[in-house]
C-alpha cells in the first residue's frame, strides 16, 4: 500500500493497522436522541401484526372429550383388544372423508371449513391392564362458531357410533336375558300359590326360582358394566371458543419487536451513513 493511500484511508477515519473500539455510549446516545422513530417502528409494526391477524378472520375451537370404552368378555372379567383400546382409532375415523362429508352435510357447510382443523390428544392417565388410553379429545378449528361447534359434535357422535355396536349387542343380550328371568320368576311364584303342587314340585319350583334370581342379578351386574365401562360416550358437549384473540395480541407483540428492531437497524445505517458523507466531503483530493 502506498504512502498516499495511507493517509487517504487515514483521512476518512479508517485505520487497517489501529484497533476499532466501539463508542457504545455514543450508539446509546444516537438510540435516546432518535427514540421517536424506535416507538414509531413499535408502534407500526405492532399495528400492521395486528391488522393481518385481525384481517384473517376470527377463529373458533370447540373440543370434546370421547371415552372410547375398555370391551370385555361374556364372562366381564377377560379385557379384550380392539379398535376401542386403539386410540388411534379415533384419528383414522375423524379424518375419513366419508365421514366428514357426512358430517358436513348434517352442518350444511364445505367440508373444508373444518377438515383441516381437525386434531385429536390423547388425556392423561392410561388402562392399567392394556396400557391404552380411554380418554381422547377432539378439537376442531372452524372461521365460524356455529360450524365449529356443530363439527365437533357431529364427529364425536360418528365416534361413538361407530365403536359402539360391540357394546349395544351385549346390552341388547343381557336385557333380553334379564327378561326371561323375570318371565322365569313370575310364571314360577304363580305356579308356587297353587295349592296342588307336591311337596316335590314345590322343592323343583323353589329350585327354579333362585337360579332364576341368580341369574338375574349376574347378568344386571353385567349389564351394568357394559353400560358404565365398556360402551364409548361423548363426555358432555363441544363449545365453541374464540381463540383469535389470544393470538392477535402475540403477533401483535412479535411485529412491534421487529419494527422496532428494523427501526433501530435504520437509525445506525443512516448514522453510519451521514458519517461517511461527511468524511468524503472532507476528504483530500
Amino acid at each position: 500500500m502506498s504512502e498516499e493511500q495511507s493517509r487517504r484511508i487515514a483521512a476518512r477515519g479508517f485505520d487497517p493497522e489501529a484497533e476499532q473500539d466501539v463508542d457504545f455510549r455514543r450508539y446509546v446516545g444516537l438510540l435516546f436522541r432518535r427514540w421517536w422513530v424506535i416507538a414509531g417502528g413499535f408502534v407500526l409494526g405492532a399495528v400492521v401484526g395486528f391488522v393481518v391477524v385481525v384481517g384473517q378472520g376470527q377463529t373458533y375451537q370447540a373440543t370434546a372429550t370421547i371415552y372410547l370404552g375398555l370391551p370385555y368378555g361374556s364372562g366381564g372379567e377377560v379385557q379384550l383388544q380392539s379398535s376401542q383400546t386403539n386410540p388411534s382409532t379415533i384419528d383414522q375415523i375423524v379424518h375419513s372423508l366419508t365421514i366428514d362429508g357426512r358430517v358436513a352435510r348434517a352442518c350444511r357447510t364445505p367440508i373444508g371449513s373444518f377438515s383441516h382443523g381437525i386434531s385429536t390428544q390423547l388425556v392423561s392417565g392410561t388402562s392399567a391392564k392394556n396400557r391404552q388410553n380411554a380418554f381422547v379429545t377432539l378439537s376442531v378449528l372452524a372461521r365460524k362458531a356455529k360450524v365449529d361447534q356443530c363439527a365437533a359434535n357431529g364427529l364425536a357422535r360418528e365416534v361413538v357410533l361407530l365403536l359402539a355396536p360391540y357394546a349395544e349387542g351385549k346390552i341388547a343380550a343381557y336385557r333380553a336375558e334379564i327378561s326371561d328371568d323375570d318371565q322365569t320368576i313370575k310364571l314360577v311364584a304363580a305356579a308356587m300359590k297353587r295349592k296342588s303342587s307336591s311337596s316335590v314340585d314345590s322343592i323343583v319350583l323353589m329350585t327354579r326360582l333362585s337360579a332364576a334370581q341368580t341369574d338375574k342379578i349376574r347378568i344386571a351386574g353385567l349389564l351394568a358394566q357394559t353400560i358404565l365401562v365398556e360402551k364409548p360416550l361423548q363426555i358432555g358437549h363441544a363449545r365453541a371458543i374464540r381463540v383469535t384473540a389470544r393470538t392477535s395480541k402475540s403477533s401483535a407483540l412479535a411485529a412491534g419487536l421487529i419494527g422496532l428492531i428494523l427501526a433501530v437497524l435504520g437509525v445506525l445505517f443512516l448514522d453510519a451513513r451521514a458519517r461517511q458523507v461527511a468524511n468524503d466531503s472532507v476528504a483530500p483530493s
